[in-house]
């Protein structure tokens, strides 16, 4: 998964992203919006995108799930997601090193 994604979960940036696996971690509609390759659903996500809601839930969702949760990412669920464990402190110097860019 890009460290693009955890960079607009961080400053709590609402995604639209391409149908995916994502490590398993992130959920359609969770975490983003998700858009069809071929841009089938194009009109669907800009009407989602303007819903300031649909924003919102989908942003506090990424970064409750990917930053807030001390590592662990959660799949939006209580319980933590046994594929996949981020380091913290990782995801803290490489946000460091591309602000000092």
């Amino acid at each position: 998964m890009s460290p693009r994604v955890f960079e607009a979960a961080a400053v709590r940036s609402c995604q639209i992203l391409f149908e995916g696996r994502y490590s398993g971690i992130l959920e359609p509609m969770v975490h983003y919006i998700p858009l069809k390759k071929d841009f089938s659903n194009f009109e669907e996500v800009l009407r989602r995108y303007r819903d300031e809601s649909i924003r919102r839930e989908l942003t506090e969702n990424a970064h409750r799930d990917l930053i807030a949760s001390g590592g662990t990412a959660t799949n939006g669920s209580s319980k933590p997601s046994t594929r996949t464990c981020w380091q913290w402190g990782c995801i803290q110097k490489y946000l460091f090193r591309m602000l000092r860019k």
